[in-house]
């Protein structure tokens, strides 16, 4: 059975606070998750018609997956967006979605050398697995369309966007150790 507008806000009353934890501990802000958990309840309004009533917990998580997902891709791409390499000097190219640190640092009087930022990356991919190396370098260097990257990889676009999604908190988290060496 399709939901109805009248159970549409039944629904929202009793799982808004779970999809906004959901998000919450994905995320580093508070106004994130909530943007994100109003983005999934936004797009069940949009179509509610389309999902069953015995499926919408599933449907509402496996929407804020895909919500996240899509936040921290526009996320990284943001980032190569906005930042000047006036404003933090030469970033490698692979360290793109950790710009934001490298500006706070150059502010601070405490931005690494040029040289000093490809011995980062070097040491971050060098701590990186074979296949995660060659994710890293499909994705980020050779900008492979995720759609094809999957078909080659022979997995579905969600998988792929999951290990992406993996691999870039993976190296976020490597690339923090490294600077405070």
């Amino acid at each position: 059975m399709k939901l109805t507008e009248e159970k549409l806000q039944e629904i929202i009353e009793q799982y808004y606070d779970s999809v906004y934890r959901y998000c919450r501990i994905r995320v580093e802000e508070n106004q994130d998750a909530y943007d994100l958990a109003q983005e999934v309840f936004l797009a069940l309004c949009r179509s509610y018609r389309k999902v069953e009533c015995e499926g919408v917990r599933q449907w509402l998580y496996r929407t804020a997956y895909h919500k996240l997902a899509d936040f921290y891709h526009e996320k990284s791409h943001s980032a190569k967006r906005l930042v000047s390499l006036e404003e933090v000097g030469d970033i490698p190219d692979p360290a793109m979605w950790f710009a934001q640190e490298l500006v706070e640092r150059r502010l601070s009087g405490e931005m690494p050398s040029s040289g000093k930022l490809e011995i980062y990356r070097t040491k971050a991919l060098n701590l990186l697995s074979d296949q995660e190396r060659r994710l890293y370098d499909s994705i980020f260097v050779k900008k492979k369309p995720y759609r094809k990257l999957a078909e080659e990889m022979g997995i579905n676009e969600t998988a792929l966007r999951k290990r992406v999604s993996r691999l870039v908190f993976k190296l976020h988290e490597i690339i923090k150790e490294i600077v405070k060496e």
